[in-house]
């Protein structure tokens, strides 16, 4: 309501009557409309201001109440219309509290003084003793935060950074409190200096202190029973309940935080879930899971991992404090019981089973095995590309993409292999090649970054890094002929060279990185931190449209990268018998090269490649997931029953191998590589080629 007006003589009676006072009467306004039947039992002082209550607030089962104020004490408060406030045993003071929201059974609601509401926080992560403090707000997404825990090393741009953060903290400081539109808070305690955002749901809260809980119609937040918050910031569509506890954290889009889960100094991003254990100094990036309450995750940063119960670190090793710090790349999975020591670096896609004490830096090998035998730490590269497992879980991420919000805070890339992980595999495949060509096949094992390799699995990875390269440029290819119209039914285009030429629009540097979710090319992200060391943007909103550009336009990006890698790959730069070779590439890659046609003879070789490295994926992948169907694995079954009641009952409670979804779709996958390939070279037969 903007227009409000004094309370007559006799509604100034009729609410005393009512068991109403107020410390002074002319500070009390009303909308034109009010009436004084929904006021009971209340106490006002400071400026109070009081919408319409016209409305009825449905509950569960079936109760009603109407709008209105009854047996509750305000202070200095802006009401909006059709607002229920009910039974708030001391008080509420320093709040807008927006149209349709009902608080009801509450203890003591207020804001005393100018507050950022949890923005600003620093957040220790990491390092618990501090260092790579990231300062959290409204607006952090996982890449921002990335760099503002990482790049220390560039001083200027974290300045700059915090300053714009700073500018925005300021902008939002207030000594009133807000409370949203279509607001629930039912059965809480305290809640102080805490922002709570349209359509948030808090139910049986204990004690929020200093925060900020962002919601929105499309993406509702919850916090409910025994949550108690500290300094925080919660984001749209997050669900925290349960007797969680929280300090100094930041939760992100959708995540669920949950069953006693307690946190501090700990930033959590999109789609993350965390019950029963603990976490400190945590970098989880999107998508993280841990559910086990005998799991711990401290002074590590993750992003679509998920935690073995049991899952544990170590973050001091009793000289000069808890200093170390580790990284497991995205996509890692932690076995029951695994540990290790930080420091150490763990690489994309990898499994780590049992304990790991030689801070192994095994980041050069994306998809491994990182295993512990006799207290050292093996690597089996590439071993991890070829599991059901694996492929199960890059199908799953997207699809539990849960944000509802508009505005999504995290661009995440949710493809397994991209132009990041490709050019690691890239690299491994160099590494693996000379470590091959300079041991003997007789040595057991030799030490590379404080792991264990030998030459069994050095071959096993190179046969595997292989096919990952040759898959993914093929899918590159067949993914661009599409989007040309190549490959449409009634098409009569004839291939030329123009199907797959390069834009240099998109130009992008050999190298690309993950920022927490965020594949962009090296050169794209300098540029932005350039632009902020020079100062040349002016707020936050800014630099997250910057990154919002990349991440729209991050198809015509990579496919300018692959076509130009193709092209080093496959031979246009086999000049010196170079093409493959990891060194030659990344000292000869330019970013604005124009690549020589790809011929009908060089497309044919690269579908031909592509076509065999999938179907042998396939078979790996496939072979993997019978292991779930042996015998071994009916242990336990038809108790009391033959050996035929136990086959029955594993198929009852499993079903058929063959039925199963994932197995059905490895199989039509399988038909569609076939399918598309015999698709591609009967049009090239048939249409042949053009000059164009």
């Amino acid at each position: 309501m903007d227009i409000y007006r004094h309370l007559t003589n006799i509604e100034i009676n009729t609410l005393e009557n009512q068991g109403c006072n107020a410390s002074n009467w002319n500070n009390i306004y009303v909308s034109n409309n009010f009436d004084t039947q929904w006021i009971w039992d209340v106490t006002l002082s400071g400026n109070v201001r009081i919408g319409i209550m016209n409305s009825t607030h449905s509950m569960a089962g079936g109760v009603s109440f109407h709008s209105g104020i009854y047996n509750a004490t305000i202070h200095n408060c802006i009401i909006g219309d059709n607002v229920l406030i009910k039974n708030i045993s001391q008080y509420i003071s320093n709040y807008k509290i927006g149209d349709n929201t009902q608080i009801i059974n509450s203890h003591l609601i207020y804001t005393d003084k100018e507050s950022y509401f949890g923005n600003g926080i620093e957040v220790s992560v990491l390092n618990e003793t501090g260092g790579r403090e990231v300062k959290i707000f409204n607006k952090l997404s996982s890449h921002l935060a990335t760099i503002l825990a990482l790049y220390r090393y560039k001083p200027l741009l974290i300045s700059n950074l915090n300053r714009l953060i700073s500018n925005y903290c300021e902008d939002i400081k207030s000594d009133f409190g807000s409370i949203g539109d279509n607001v629930t808070i039912k059965n809480t305690n305290k809640i102080i200096g805490t922002n709570i955002g349209d359509y948030s749901q808090l139910d049986g809260c204990t004690k929020l202190i200093n925060g900020t809980i962002n919601s929105t119609k499309d993406a509702p937040t919850l916090v409910g029973d025994g949550v108690i918050a500290h300094d925080f910031i919660i984001s749209s569509g997050s669900k925290v309940e349960n007797n969680v506890l929280l300090k100094k954290c930041f939760i992100g889009q959708s995540c669920n935080i949950s069953n006693n889960f307690t946190a501090h100094d700990s930033l959590f991003f999109s789609n993350t879930e965390c019950e029963n254990g603990e976490s400190c100094a945590v970098f989880a990036g999107p998508h993280t899971i841990t559910m086990h309450k005998s799991t711990l995750l401290i002074a590590g940063m993750f992003s679509f991992m998920n935690a073995g119960s049991g899952t544990n670190q170590s973050n001091h090793l009793y000289k000069l404090g808890a200093i170390h710090q580790g990284i497991t790349e995205r996509g890692c999975k932690a076995s029951s019981d695994s540990y290790i020591m930080w420091p150490a670096n763990i690489g994309a896609f990898s499994l780590i089973i049992g304990r790991h004490y030689s801070h192994p830096d095994t980041s050069d090998f994306p998809f491994s095995y990182v295993i512990e035998e006799g207290k050292m730490s093996y690597i089996s590269p590439g071993a991890n590309y070829r599991t059901s497992g694996t492929m199960r879980d890059s199908l799953k991420w997207e699809k539990r993409d849960s944000r509802k919000d508009k505005i999504k805070l995290d661009n995440i890339n949710y493809s397994l292999t991209n132009p990041w992980i490709i050019g690691k595999i890239i690299k491994a495949l160099a590494i693996l090649k000379s470590l091959y060509k300079t041991t003997k096949l007789s040595d057991k094992h030799f030490i590379y970054k404080n792991a264990f390799l030998n030459n069994r699995t050095i071959l096993r990875g190179i046969k595997i890094y292989q096919i990952a390269i040759d898959k993914y440029f093929g899918d590159i290819i067949i993914k661009h002929l599409k989007k040309e119209g190549f490959l449409d039914e009634d098409s009569t285009i004839k291939y030329n060279s123009q199907l797959l030429e390069i834009d240099n629009q998109f130009n992008s540097s050999f190298e690309w990185f993950d920022l927490s979710g965020f594949i962009i090319p090296k050169n794209k992200l300098f540029s932005i931190n350039n632009k902020i060391e020079k100062g040349e943007l002016n707020n936050i909103d800014e630099i997250n449209q910057l990154f919002l550009n990349i991440f729209d336009d991050f198809e015509s990006y990579e496919w300018n990268w692959c076509r130009k890698a193709i092209s080093y790959w496959y031979g246009d730069y086999d000049t010196e018998n170079k093409f493959g070779d990891f060194s030659y590439w990344t000292n000869n890659y330019k970013e604005n090269i124009t690549t020589t046609s790809i011929d009908k003879e060089t497309l044919i070789l690269i579908l031909g490649k592509w076509k065999n490295a999938s179907e042998e994926l396939n078979t790996m992948i496939f072979k993997d997931a019978t292991k779930e169907y042996s015998p071994l694995n009916h242990t336990g079954f038809g108790i009391n029953g033959t050996p035929d009641d136990k086959l029955n009952d594993f198929i009852f409670v499993h079903g058929k191998f063959e039925e199963n979804t994932f197995v059905a779709e490895i199989k039509k996958t399988n038909k569609n590589i076939k399918d598309t390939y015999n698709k591609i070279i009967n049009k090239l037969d048939k249409y042949g080629t053009s000059r164009k």
